[in-house]
Parts: structure tokens; C-alpha cells; sequence
């Protein structure tokens, strides 16, 4: 598995993973602003934020049937709907980052990039193709041929 090989070479742990955590999304690296944890504990994001997250989404593919059909009432009366629940999500993700160091977030950023870079580096040279950038690992990378 890659992240076996990549552990192996680097000698470092990798954090855990969505499947091994639950559904949560996890933020790597960065402490809570209480330093609760370390910084190879990951966050993730409220259960609450995620469940916005996911009820948005549907709101805007229903929206988007809604348009498709046609059917301009509805589409109009999902889009106030979808904007209601982006503004309470946007107040939750403020009061939940209240108090955060955005300038420790933005190194952080940096340096995950700087780690990215050498891990694509790594699978390079092992000849295993890292997806672009933006795009996940699929499962194709877990047995590399």
C-alpha cells in the first residue's frame, strides 16, 4: 500500500483516516486553538457543519432539477432556502474558528504543500504516478503495478 511504502521511507506515521474515524473530514495538522491536541492529531470539522455541507449540496441539486423541469416557483423557493442554510453554515464555521491564528494556519498550509511536493517526489521515484493536484488518491494507488 502506498501509505506503507511512504511511511516506511519517511519513517513517520500517517494520520488517521476518514474510514477509520467515521464520517468526519479531517483537517490535518493544525491544533485546536486550545492545544487540546498535537499537531499530529488531526481536527475535523463539527458533525453540524458537515450535516450543512451535505443538506446544501442537495438543496442545489434540487434546485437544479427544479430548473431543468422548469418549474421556476420551486427553484426560486429552494434557492432561498439553500442561501438560508449558507449563512447559518457560514456562522457556525466563524464561531467555530473564532480565535484561530491564521497566520499559523497559512505556515501550516505552506508547509503541507512543501510535504505534498516531497511525497509526490517519493512516489516518483518508486514509479507510482501521484494523481494531479486537487484530486484524490483512488484505489488503483493502493497496488501499485
Amino acid at each position: 500500500m502506498v501509505t506503507d511504502l511512504l511511511t516506511a521511507t519517511q519513517g513517520m506515521t500517517m494520520p488517521p483516516t476518514d474510514a477509520q474515524d467515521g464520517p468526519a473530514t479531517p483537517i490535518w495538522g493544525y491544533p485546536l486553538p486550545d492545544d487540546e491536541l498535537s499537531a499530529a492529531d488531526p481536527v475535523t470539522v463539527p458533525a453540524d457543519i458537515v450535516e450543512l455541507d451535505l443538506r446544501i449540496a442537495q438543496l442545489r441539486r434540487d434546485k437544479e432539477s427544479a430548473v431543468d423541469t422548469e418549474n421556476f416557483d420551486a427553484a426560486g423557493q429552494i434557492r432561498t432556502e439553500e442561501r438560508r442554510l449558507m449563512a447559518r453554515r457560514t456562522a457556525k464555521v466563524q464561531q467555530w474558528t473564532d480565535g484561530v491564528d491564521v497566520v499559523a494556519v497559512v505556515h501550516e498550509n505552506e508547509d503541507l504543500r512543501r510535504q505534498v511536493q516531497q511525497l509526490r517526489t517519493l512516489l516518483s521515484g518508486h514509479g507510482i504516478e501521484a494523481p494531479e493536484q486537487g484530486q484524490a488518491f483512488g484505489s488503483e494507488f493502493d497496488a501499485p503495478t
